[in-house]
Parts: C-alpha cells; sequence; structure tokens
C-alpha cells in the first residue's frame, strides 16, 4: 500500500504545499472541477506561487495562489486558506472576481468577448452548515441570472468532511464522481497527523487522484530546504493569517507583552516579542517588509521579471498582466511593444 509521508511542519493544507501541488494541470483541474462542476481542460500547467522556484523576483509578481485559463475560455483560480475575518472575506471575494474582469482587455467595445472568471477559495479550518455556496450575479426580486460573467466558490473543507463522511462522497448536484473527489479533496486537506496520513492512505491511496496526491504531497514535503525558501517569499510571509495574528496576541497578553506586541506590530519588529510561540521564526521578518525589506531585491533580476512577463503577455492582455505582476502598465506596455518588434523584425 502507498504510504503518505506525514511532515508537521508542511502538512496538507500548507499554502506553500498548496502552491507546488496545484501548480501541476493532474491536480488543479480535478479541484477546479469538483468545486465549480465545470469540465476542466488546460492546454498547459497552471500558474501558481511556486511555478518559478528558480526565479524568486518573478515568483513574487504573482498575486493568486493557483490560476489558468481554461480550453473553455474561462479565467480559473483556487486559493487555500485557513482562517480569514468574515467581513473581510466577503469583500475580498469580491474583489478577486472584479480584478480578473476588469483586467481584461476590450478590443472596440466588444464586451461581449470578455472571458468569465471562477474564483474559488477553499477554506480548510473554517466550517458552515453548507458545505459549499456559489455566488453569481442575479435578479434580487425574480433571481434570474444576470450573467455568467463571475462566479465566487466557498468550499468549507470540515463540513464537507462531515456530510460525507458516512458515504465517502457529498452529493451537490454536480454528480457522484465530483462529489467523491471533493470529498476526497477534503479528506487530504484535513489531514493533520501520521495516524489520519496512514488512514487517508488506506482510503484512498488505490484510487488515481488518492494515489496522485500522495505521491505530490511526499516528494513535496521531502525538500524542507526548497519549502523553506517559498516560505520566506515576500508573498508567503505576507500571508500570515488572521487567525495566527490573533493567536499570537493572545499569547502575548499571557505573558504581559501586550504594550510590546503592539508597539512591535506598528514599528514592524518582532523581536522577541514571539519568543516561544515562533521560535524566533518572525524575528525581523514584518521589520524587513515594512521598513524596505525588499529594497534592492529587484535589482539585477529585471531581465528575469521580463521574462516571466512576457511569457504571460502570450495569453493575457497588458492591464491584467501589469496586475497579477504588480508592475507599472507603461513598463509592461514597453515589454509588450518590444517582443512584437522583435517578431515583426524577425519575420522580415
Amino acid at each position: 500500500m502507498i504510504a503518505l509521508n506525514f511532515n508537521k511542519r508542511f502538512i496538507p493544507r500548507d499554502d506553500v504545499i498548496f502552491a507546488i501541488l496545484f501548480g501541476h494541470k493532474e491536480l488543479f483541474c480535478p479541484l477546479v472541477a469538483s468545486v465549480t462542476g465545470d469540465t476542466v481542460e488546460l492546454i498547459e500547467e497552471p500558474h501558481t506561487q511556486a511555478v518559478v522556484r528558480e526565479d524568486k523576483a518573478a515568483l513574487e509578481t504573482i498575486r493568486f495562489d493557483t490560476f489558468a485559463l481554461a480550453a473553455n475560455n474561462k479565467f480559473y483560480s483556487a486559493d487555500v486558506q485557513r482562517e480569514y475575518k468574515q467581513a473581510r472575506l466577503t469583500k475580498r471575494t469580491i474583489f478577486y472576481a472584479c480584478r480578473a474582469v476588469s483586467r481584461q482587455h476590450v478590443i472596440k467595445m466588444a464586451y461581449e468577448d470578455l472571458r468569465p472568471v471562477s474564483i474559488s477559495f477553499i477554506f480548510t479550518d473554517h466550517s458552515e452548515l453548507r458545505p459549499i455556496k456559489h455566488m453569481r450575479l442575479c435578479d434580487t426580486q425574480t433571481h434570474e441570472e444576470y450573467d455568467d460573467l463571475i462566479t465566487i466558490t466557498l468550499v468549507y473543507v470540515p463540513a464537507v468532511v462531515k456530510v460525507g463522511k458516512q458515504a465517502n462522497t457529498i452529493d451537490y448536484g454536480f454528480g457522484a464522481d465530483r462529489g467523491r473527489d471533493l470529498y476526497m479533496f477534503a479528506r487530504f486537506f484535513a489531514v493533520s497527523s501520521q495516524e489520519e496520513g496512514d488512514q487517508f492512505a488506506a482510503e484512498f491511496g488505490d484510487a488515481e487522484l488518492g494515489k496522485e496526491l500522495i505521491l505530490m504531497y511526499n516528494n513535496a514535503a521531502a525538500d524542507e530546504d526548497a519549502l523553506y525558501d517559498l516560505k520566506e517569499s515576500s508573498y508567503f510571509s505576507g500571508r500570515l493569517s488572521e487567525a495566527q495574528l490573533e493567536e499570537e496576541r493572545k499569547a502575548a497578553q499571557l505573558k504581559g507583552w501586550q504594550t510590546g506586541w503592539q508597539k512591535g506590530m506598528l514599528e514592524g519588529k518582532l523581536e522577541g516579542k514571539l519568543e516561544g510561540k515562533l521560535e524566533g521564526k518572525l524575528e525581523g521578518k514584518l521589520e524587513g517588509r515594512l521598513e524596505g525589506r525588499l529594497e534592492g531585491r529587484l535589482e539585477g533580476n529585471q531581465e528575469a521579471q521580463k521574462e516571466y512577463g512576457l511569457k504571460l503577455l502570450k495569453k493575457f492582455p497588458v492591464d491584467f498582466v501589469a496586475d497579477v505582476m504588480e508592475a507599472d502598465v507603461r513598463v509592461v506596455r514597453e515589454w509588450s511593444q518590444s517582443a512584437l518588434n522583435a517578431n515583426a523584425t524577425e519575420r522580415r
């Protein structure tokens, strides 16, 4: 029987692990299909936070956990989230969806050609009564769908596990196969110990999708040096969840360090404030981020950033590439124009 080699420092629902695993279409497609009900086929691998692991400058420009343009001309993204403040979550999901729409290039007022966007959030620690929620634009009186341009999907892993526990599947209208896949993904994200990993392998290790999850996880979790390198990138270090921050704040209160914690947060200095909580791993991390930790990081890497930008420009419009790379749109236009000029020269 295939074994899942559990790594307590990088558990299956870790955001770095998620970025690596679901940067492969063999996992991205069934995950998105299981939560949206769509048939998802990609021409190439999805873009993720781990897609350019050798190039930190390019890695830190992507703003979605995973995203891809499918063969059906629809834009899909999937983000994993352990905890999030509910009031902020609502606006965040809408912001993500609207950004994916507004950054598309409209030619000669052809708004009917806009690609539909489907934004999915996978909540691994927060539960709701309903395991999965789908939001679209509709008439508030008739509930008639206004347009399919935006779809927002929220998946609550604990609720999926609870509902699907009896039959190893979950019936939510997308068919038995997708229900089984969704339950399998939920069980994978819920693994928190070697014992639970063994149980997952025993129940799902013979299934093709289960085997793929286990093998890819084992491979990713075995290289801790690479994982820590990714973890320290600006994108992931900036994703310290609100739940973690709240736990750290409470720990500081119990130790009588509340005043020091608040000052440290305001000044971006964590020296000693989280001693015994994160074993010094965050010492100076916020100080560097808030006081110019990234100053000079991209020096010498501009060509690498441009190269990655040109790759995205082959599939996405200028405004969208500028947004996801957090680059000046004028610079991205220059990249695009230089590529066009180079192609014209080659044709001559």
